[in-house]
């Protein structure tokens, strides 16, 4: 015997035959983090806009988990916001000591012009080597008011040469838009100490730079300089950020000769 219409229509505004079957929940989740899928053991990706679109029966919260490979989702709640914000907390002396460690070093100068001289085959008579590649970007912030980008990168190159019978050294900063100026120099002739103020300081500000910039980083959330390769998602941005600002301050106070 065939149901009529208004039976089967009758049927499907029944709430109860659209239950849908309870999902896990993960009770330690911290907001912003992947975490493991409770359902699968796949890894159930933090999501800032979980709309669902066609599917009426689920709900769609603006901040949760959801694993592609078996469709769990969860609802990001007040604890889980509060979880974030511990973890970030306790980050915290972390952060200071990287400061702290910045604003007490000291740059200490080794090189003088015989030794940087003396390890290079230079030619007899004048010539000019041209320092017309880039090395690694530094980075630096320009703190204008009207500038929304603050951050910007620039490099050094290093012209080194003799003329008139006097060994030489020059470098200059180019910016990533190719805008280029000479920043110092040092002839023979010229006070030995300010050699270390020529050669230097390249090596230190790039690595005070780039610490700098990761702990800006970690209060404004931005990457203006587009560093991050990856999607860092935003509960792991404070790690991901204080790890990188620590391993150029690592390289900042070693030991070196240059």
């Amino acid at each position: 015997m065939s149901r009529s219409f208004a039976a089967m229509h009758n049927d499907y505004l029944d709430p109860d035959r659209h239950t849908q079957p309870e999902m896990p929940i993960v009770e330690d989740a911290i907001a912003g983090r992947d975490l493991k899928c409770p359902s699968c053991g796949e890894t159930a990706g933090w999501h800032s806009d979980m709309t669902t679109g066609d599917d009426e029966f689920k709900p769609e919260p603006d901040l949760g988990w959801h694993c592609e490979d078996c469709d769990w989702w969860q609802e990001c709640t007040d604890d889980d916001v509060q979880r974030q914000a511990k973890f970030d907390k306790d980050l915290q002396p972390r952060i200071d000591a990287c400061w702290d460690k910045i604003h007490k070093h000291v740059r200490k100068f080794a090189t003088t012009p015989e030794e940087f001289f003396g390890g290079l085959s230079i030619p007899e008579g004048d010539f000019k080597w041209d320092g017309d590649e880039v090395g690694d970007w530094n980075v630096y912030c320009c703190g204008e008011k009207d500038c929304d980008q603050q951050w910007h990168l620039i490099g050094s190159t290093m012209e080194i040469g003799r003329r008139d019978g006097k060994l030489y050294i020059e470098t200059s900063t180019v910016d990533s838009d190719g805008s280029c100026d000479c920043d110092s120099q040092w002839e023979e002739g010229d006070d030995p100490a300010w050699f270390g103020d020529v050669v230097n300081p390249c090596t230190d500000e790039h690595f005070s730079g780039w610490a700098k910039y990761w702990l800006d980083a970690i209060e404004t959330r931005k990457d203006p300089c587009d560093q991050i390769m990856r999607v860092v998602p935003a509960g792991e941005w404070v790690e991901f950020c204080l790890k990188a600002a620590e391993d150029h301050i690592k390289y900042l106070t070693m030991k070196r000769n240059v």
